[in-house]
């Protein structure tokens, strides 16, 4: 079962939400696994995988934002919670 099939049990999907998480998919299926994409912040990041981490003040590790090759931004509401 897909995450879209899992979605659509919650609650129908509109035909653009539909294409979007099959969009997402299809990313996800030929993404480059030497890039991470990540949430910072409620924003959207790539950067290298290998990155190196810095330590943070008072909050431990985290990517240099030096490192990010991408600032895809809040286009895509995101959250960086763990679960």
């Amino acid at each position: 079962m897909t995450p879209a099939d899992r979605l659509a049990q919650l609650r129908l999907l509109t035909r653009e939400e539909e294409l979007a998480i099959k969009s997402l998919e299809r990313l996800a299926k030929r993404w480059p696994r030497s890039l991470t994409l990540a949430s910072m912040g409620g924003s959207l990041v790539v950067f290298p995988t290998d990155a190196p981490t810095l330590e943070m003040q008072g909050t431990g590790f985290g990517i240099d934002p030096e490192q990010v090759v991408c600032w895809i931004g809040t286009a895509i509401p995101n959250t960086g919670g763990d679960w």
